[in-house]
């Protein structure tokens, strides 16, 4: 998908069906006092985006570059309370196999 083109709003609320035929090709993004504000797609590319936004990727399909961004990336500080939250998550869970164990050799 390429960069959007910018477009004031009063011209596009006056060229609206010009506009929208832009748009089913590329992204068009409406601007208010010179900043963009909304940007106008095609049905097609906002299905894309949508069914994206809800998919899984492999570590083995990302660029090089995106997974050493991952693998590299800085854990902020007010992240560090779930490592606690995880460690009593695995405990729990690790108690629960004990206990199942336990009840499967009776």
């Amino acid at each position: 998908m390429s960069d959007p083109l910018a477009a004031p709003a009063e011209d596009v609320a006056a060229r609206l069906d010009a506009y929208i035929d832009v748009a089913m090709r590329r992204p068009v993004g409406i601007t208010r006092d010179g900043t963009m504000r909304v940007v106008m797609l095609s049905l097609k590319d906002y299905a894309r985006l949508v069914r994206r936004d809800r998919q899984a990727i492999r570590t083995g399909d990302l660029e090089g570059k995106t997974l050493d961004a991952i693998l590299n990336a800085e854990i902020p500080q007010k992240a560090e309370r779930f490592n606690g939250l995880l460690a009593h998550h695995r405990a729990a869970s690790a108690d629960a196999k004990d206990r199942r164990r336990t009840a499967d050799d009776r």
